[in-house]
């Protein structure tokens, strides 16, 4: 690198400005930002080689001097920085705050759940519940059914909001801990610097700029030495960026003045004036990308409808029992001349009825469905952090089972951000690897000296004590290169010390760089040493090295064969990045020659005198290696079923060899249209984004594709989308939403935040991601792995399999209670199952359900099955099947254990007969009590052994017990359960209706239960699947319309209303904070 440092003094007044007489304020924030968008930096003015940001702040701006005079600044003094001053600023160009993540208070949390439309069923369940017991038993004996309701939501609220609390709490420090700095910024006009917080920076603050900082906002370089840049967290590219600040001397060469904010400065120092701050800063733009709506996970829409539908039932069925059993009183009152309606006795029938009928209501709706749910993300969560998945949003886990769609970023997520030498051109010969005889080659010395006195890369000891390049990527690699094949790299590269005379920087106008030193062997002889693209250095070369080791004069025939021959043929098709080492020998007198002749070097272009005449050592082909595990991460990806598509900001070639080298394409389909394109193309042909009007009226940020056909015939096919931009990666993400496609999006850099907040799920990498990826995220990589996203998949997938299995064996349970309920009720005139017996069996039961059917592990086949879609039935046919079989089968045996029981077990009384006799003070039960307690057991037997039959959803699955042993949880669960039915059966006395039994008795009831699992396995055997094709729950999402005519709508508050509340709750902090 030069050691010369560069200025820019040469123009003061600004061309371009629309004036502000009250300010001064020249340019607007507009006019500032397009100086940093990327397309303005990469690509030329027409018919120039200059960008058209370096253009626009020379001609348009008038250069730093212009941009500091029309911000009111001074390159060398800075603002003035009073508070009417820094009051102005504020007011003209916004803040330097960044968007913090808003941390709810647990108060807020707690009744953000209790919005929860099936957490409020739950509640009301819990009221009825605790209303029916105390009517029915007194303050003493009817407090416990409601009680241990409540217990339940208290479980689900600990579970959630204290999860979702701490969760928050963390990330807000870790991300204020992170977003912390200190500046030191010139201010008060005497030219002394100051040091304030990053977040208190102003546009036209100018700065200092040091090896080791992060860039706290968009800048503007006014002076530096050899500075450069690590911009991959911005733009992906793993390669450092020279900074040089623009003057009328290398206006020509195109220099990048240009540093953007969250990027860091790998070396040098200088100042640099701030352009643009917060949210009009490249990175602020992506942050407030993620200011876009909140969406339902595919599985939360899906249960609401379900739990509408359920609900719907319940309604029905509790009108209809409540109306039948109206009309048999009125009828029997009526029949009957000896009785009166208006009597105490009609009344407390009455009652009875609606007590009845609330039942069929609390039996019907699904509480622990949600419970269900919980326990499963929890226990999920807590399995996935331990594969190094940290997830940051509870239902991420679960929206990642019906993942079908992964976009992924290239450099540091497939990748290992760690470029290495592949091949090597030499000796007009080309050699694979590291060979063994290198050192017996006769470029050997040159190829050594070439590299390691032409780098800015630097050579230190690890905890190990060995010896480790640090620096630029490319170097890096060719240093790890010249050691593995026995190169002494830090001997080498001692011997440039003090030997230096004239350095010419990488920059990407030049494309290559100079190191003029004398030969430590002998000071009268000077080398020359340059490296860049083959394409252009090869313009200054005039020799190359034969296979005999001669130098041999390089005409034009042997430059267009080795462009085209070795460059292109053998390491551009293989995607390699390129870079030729050239040389040439001068003597003492011949270098001062030079040196006189082209005003003593002073300029780049001076030097640039050395660059002719090169002779050709070689060309090294680097590739940044991909991580060990990806290969066989995406082929599991594609055989779980799902389409991995790599966007990068690298070139179309690079992309497409890391494309089929990972296997995400395959070598046919490479050059197949669409199939690999740049991001330029692909948003022209798409059209772009078209924004939307928020119906809400909230300010949320919706947007959807501008050609929707094209967009579906491109991401037909597209694999790999190069040179993208974020706004194409989020373009692409948006499009395969709106293809009701469930979207997983990997990335690591601040470029990637907008896609990874708007897709399904969003994962960051944890140890190089930026603080902004990891805000955007649903879940962190800890260990930065890809493959760790089959986790993901794997637990993702069990979750939503866990609530089917709930699901099946929840409908079964309902369907038979609501069928005995209103049998029952209008048949036999005391119900087989009262309110007490049924709220255990609908609390408990779904609750101890919940927790074995939740906690399944995941199956060993789980990834060869393929995703679940948007549009996918939870309920499926095979599920109806089993439900509907096991209804038919208890409802049988308890409709005839009802009718016939007498005679079956012997028992021996009338139907006046009541349950209990007062005998000196002590309820004494009756036949009639023994006899429904037959029938309470062997349902709740029925129930235990029909939950082991759930645990297996597949349409010929028939060993239900595989996998058995594997979750101790559910075993104790059932174990458990039987526990608490004989001690209620044995102890329960008169609050739950029950009497002891023998044991013979139990095990005949115990028998019948057993009998669920023969009756599994003959519906399996003779039940064609296909005869409940046309048996279908609505699932799909319900409309805004549709929820306000939901027939439980006047009580119940959905998934959505509730994520609206966080949508707004969080942008009214952001408008605060702003």
């Amino acid at each position: 690198m030069s050691k010369s440092k560069t200025n820019n003094h040469e123009l003061s007044e600004p061309l371009l400005g629309v004036g502000d007489s009250k300010q001064g304020f020249k340019f607007t924030t507009e006019q500032l930002c397009d100086l940093f968008h990327p397309d303005n930096i990469k690509n030329y003015k027409e018919d120039t080689k200059i960008s058209i940001s370096v253009d626009s702040l020379w001609s348009k701006f008038g250069g730093a001097p212009g941009l500091a005079a029309g911000l009111k600044s001074d390159l060398k003094v800075g603002i003035e920085g009073t508070t009417d001053d820094v009051k102005a600023r504020v007011d003209k160009y916004g803040t330097n705050k960044k968007r913090m993540p808003r941390i709810r208070t647990l108060i807020e949390l707690i009744l953000e759940n209790f919005e929860d439309r099936i957490l409020q069923i739950l509640l009301m369940a819990a009221t009825l519940a605790l209303i029916i017991g105390v009517v029915q038993h007194g303050w003493k004996q009817g407090w416990v059914e409601g009680t241990s309701i409540f217990l339940a939501v208290t479980i689900i609220v600990s579970v959630t909001a204290g999860n979702n609390y701490v969760k928050e709490k963390q990330f807000q420090k870790l991300v204020s801990k992170a977003s912390e700095d200190y500046i030191a910024t010139y201010r008060g006009g005497e030219g002394m610097t100051q040091t304030i917080i990053n977040n208190d920076l102003v546009v036209g603050d100018v700065i200092k700029i040091e090896a080791g900082m992060r860039i706290p906002a968009d800048c503007v370089l006014i002076e530096g030495t050899d500075i450069a840049a690590d911009e991959s967290a911005m733009t992906g590219e793993p390669e450092q960026v020279e900074k040089a600040a623009i003057n009328q001397h290398n206006y020509m060469h195109n220099p990048n003045p240009f540093l953007i904010g969250k990027t860091l400065i790998e070396s040098g120092q200088g100042l640099a004036i701030v352009c643009a701050v917060g949210v009009n800063t490249r990175s602020g733009m992506a942050e407030e990308k993620l200011n876009i709506e909140d969406e339902m996970t595919p599985l939360q829409a899906k249960l609401e409808t379900i739990a509408n539908e359920i609900g719907k039932v319940g309604v029905y069925v509790a009108i209809l029992t409540f109306v039948a059993m109206t009309i048999n009183l009125c009828v029997t009152i009526y029949l009957d001349e000896t009785r009166k309606f208006a009597t105490v006795e009609t009344l407390n029938k009455f009652i009875d009825f609606i007590i009845i009928a609330v039942t069929v209501i609390v039996v019907a709706v699904p509480e622990g469905l949600p419970l269900a749910v919980t326990i499963s993300l929890a226990f999920s969560v807590m399995k996935m952090k331990k594969e190094n998945n940290l997830v940051r949003k509870l239902d991420a886990s679960e929206t990642m089972g019906g993942a079908n769609e992964i976009c992924t970023d290239k450099t540091g997520t497939l990748t290992k951000n760690m470029m290495t030498v592949k091949e090597f051109y030499s000796l007009d010969q080309v050699y694979q690897g590291r060979p063994a005889n290198f050192k017996n080659l006769k470029t050997y010395t040159l190829l050594s000296e070439g590299v390691l006195f032409n780098c800015s890369a630097r050579i230190e000891r690890d905890d190990n004590g060995r010896f480790i390049p640090k620096g630029n990527c490319t170097e890096q690699g060719l240093i790890n290169f010249l050691m593995d094949v026995g190169v002494q790299a830090n001997e080498v590269i001692r011997q440039k010390e003090n030997n230096i005379l004239q350095q010419i920087p990488f920059n990407s106008a030049r494309k290559r760089a100079c190191t003029i030193l004398r030969d430590h062997n002998d000071p009268k002889k000077i080398k020359v040493f340059s490296k860049g693209a083959p394409e252009i250095l090869m313009d200054y070369c005039s020799k190359y090295f034969t296979t005999e080791g001669t130098q041999a004069a390089l005409t034009p025939e042997s430059r267009q064969r080795i462009l085209k021959e070795i460059v292109t043929e053998q390491f551009a098709r293989k995607a390699y990045r390129t870079l030729l080492i050239a040389y040439q020998e001068l003597s003492i007198d011949e270098y001062e020659r030079l040196k006189a002749e082209n005003n003593n070097f002073q300029t780049e272009r001076d030097r640039e005198a050395l660059e002719h005449n090169l002779t050709i050592i070689g060309i090294y082909a680097l590739q940044d290696p991909l991580r060990d595990e990806i290969v066989e991460s995406v082929k599991k990806c594609k055989k779980a079923g799902i389409n991995i598509r790599m966007v990068t900001g690298d070139n179309l070639d690079t992309a497409k060899a890391i494309g089929v080298e990972a296997g995400i394409v395959s070598k046919e389909d490479v050059d197949q249209k669409y199939v690999c394109m740049e991001g330029k193309q692909f948003r022209e042909l798409v059209g772009g984004l078209k924004k939307l009007e928020d119906p809400s009226d909230r300010g949320l940020t919706r947007e959807e594709i501008g050609n929707k056909k094209v967009f579906r015939d491109i991401v037909a096919k597209l694999k790999v989308l190069a040179r993208s931009t974020p706004e194409d990666k989020y373009m692409l993400v948006t499009g395969l939403k709106e293809m009701n496609a469930v979207v997983a999006v990997t990335g690591d850099g601040t470029n990637d935040a907008p896609a990874l907040k708007k897709a399904d799920v969003g994962f960051a990498m944890g140890i190089t991601g930026t603080e902004v990826a990891k805000e955007a995220s649903d879940i962190i990589l800890l260990d930065d792995n890809f493959a760790s996203i089959i986790t993901a998949v794997k637990w993702g997938r069990n979750i939503y399999t866990n609530v089917r299995k709930f699901l099946q064996f929840q409908l079964t349970v309902n369907v038979v209670a609501m069928f005995i309920v209103f049998m029952g009720g209008v048949v036999v005139a005391d119900p087989p199952l009262t309110a007490v017996q049924m709220l255990w069996v609908n609390l408990i039961m779904d609750t101890c359900a919940a927790l074995a059917l939740a906690t399944e592990p995941p199956h060993d086949t789980i990834l060869d099955e393929p995703p679940y879609s948007r549009t996918e039935l939870i309920v499926t046919p095979v599920m109806w099947r089993n439900i509907m079989g096991q209804a038919i089968f208890q409802a049988t045996f308890l409709i005839v254990m009802l009718f016939a029981g007498k005679q079956i077990f012997g028992y021996e009384y009338s139907e006046t007969t009541p349950f209990y006799y007062e005998v000196d003070g002590v309820n004494v039960p009756t036949e009639k009590t023994r006899h429904f307690t037959m029938i309470f057991n062997t349902f709740v037997f029925m129930q235990v052994f029909n939950e082991i039959n759930s645990r297996k959803l597949g349409a010929y699955d028939y060993n239900v017990f595989s996998g058995f042993f594997n979750n101790a949880l559910f075993i104790s669960v059932i174990i458990l359960t039987i526990v608490v039915q004989v001690v209620l059966v044995q102890y329960g006395g008169k609050p739950v209706r029950t009497c002891p039994i023998s044991w013979q008795e139990h095990c005949i009831c115990l028998g019948i239960g057993l009998l669920s699992f023969f009756q599994a396995v003959l519906v399996k055997t003779f039940l064609p699947v296909s005869w409940f094709n046309r048996f279908h729950m609505k699932e799909e999402a319900m409309s805004d319309e549709d929820e306000k005519q939901a027939i439980t709508s006047t009580f119940r508050k959905s998934f959505r209303s509730s994520l609206r509340r966080s949508a707004n709750s969080e942008k009214g902090k952001s408008r605060k904070q702003n």
